[in-house]
């Protein structure tokens, strides 16, 4: 059995600034169309159900998308106060049968890495960072599996979730959890749930500890993963990313794999070297050859009227 997308796109997406103050945050547009669409496209051919979680602007997002998008069907739950992505969760959950593929509306993901989680029951995207600032930490730092996850945790916590290599496994907001994931939130007070824990990645973080959960590794700084929460995020997804080989020519990932591009440094934009540990990231799973640094390489233009 497919499992069922969960969309969480009630937010009033304030990190957005004025981008979201007439529109949901769901449909901030990315590259000509909403964040949402491009969400939906990836879904193709994974998923035939999906259930969107709607709030703030709701009429929207209904009216855009209706009850179909292309090959996936749509249905609708309201979050008519903002109590946090848990009671979102929560929501949704009466209306899948099997397991749940648990999306964020402003994280954009490769259709490949979405099959490759979709195929696993309990298991997340993640990605390895230095810098680990609002992303949810996984443990151990050994894994996978993981059977932890804390959302956002206090810096002075951060140490429990490095390994040597001074990098962290941070949950990238997508999550695929089996059916036994509605057992264990049935098998607490919903109530109590929703006010000790508001972000879902902490009650997956529980449910982790007796559930350990896969992982499918993606590489933060390519066009696989396209976090889209705040206006600087929507800022760098414009920009691009470009892997420079040589002076003139340079490695591009796409979703097709590495592409050999001219370089053009004219709107160069927040360079900085690779670590060493992410190079040694990249030749595990990608295998590009000749990686000196990364760079931003098109200029950055604002896509919502």
């Amino acid at each position: 059995m497919k499992p069922t997308a969960v969309i969480l796109a009630a937010g009033l997406g304030t990190r957005m600034g004025e981008l979201t103050r007439t529109r949901p945050k769901a449909m901030v547009r990315y590259r000509g169309k909403p964040a949402l669409e491009h969400i939906l496209d990836a879904l193709q051919g994974t998923v035939d159900q999906c259930v969107i979680v709607v709030g703030h602007q709701k009429e929207q997002i209904i009216d855009h998308f209706k009850s179909r998008y292309k090959n996936v069907w749509l249905r609708y739950v309201e979050q008519p106060t903002l109590l946090g992505t848990t009671d979102a969760t929560l929501r949704a959950l009466p209306l899948v049968r099997e397991s749940t593929l648990l999306m964020f509306c402003d994280n954009l993901f490769d259709a490949g890495e979405i099959r490759k989680v979709a195929s696993t029951p309990d298991s997340l995207i993640y990605c390895r960072k230095d810098k680990p600032a609002n992303h949810g930490l996984l443990y151990p730092p050994t894994g996978p599996p993981f059977s932890a996850l804390e959302e956002k945790p206090a810096l002075e916590r951060w140490s429990r979730f490095r390994r040597n290599d001074e990098l962290y496994n941070c949950f990238c907001g997508c999550v695929h959890l089996s059916h036994d994931f509605h057992d264990f939130v049935a098998a607490r007070p919903l109530d109590a749930l929703v006010s000790e824990h508001p972000d879902i990645p902490s009650v997956i973080g529980q449910y982790a500890q007796e559930r350990p959960l896969a992982g499918v590794p993606i590489f933060w700084r390519s066009t696989l993963y396209t976090p889209l929460g705040t206006l600087d995020e929507l800022q760098k997804a414009y920009a691009g990313l470009r892997i420079p080989c040589s002076e003139t020519r340079a490695l591009a990932w796409h979703s097709d794999g590495w592409m050999s591009v001219a370089r053009n440094d004219s709107h160069a934009l927040d360079a900085r070297p690779l670590l060493d540990a992410e190079k040694r990231f990249l030749l595990e799973h990608y295998k590009p050859e000749g990686v000196i640094d990364v760079i931003h390489t098109a200029p950055w233009r604002l896509d919502n009227p």
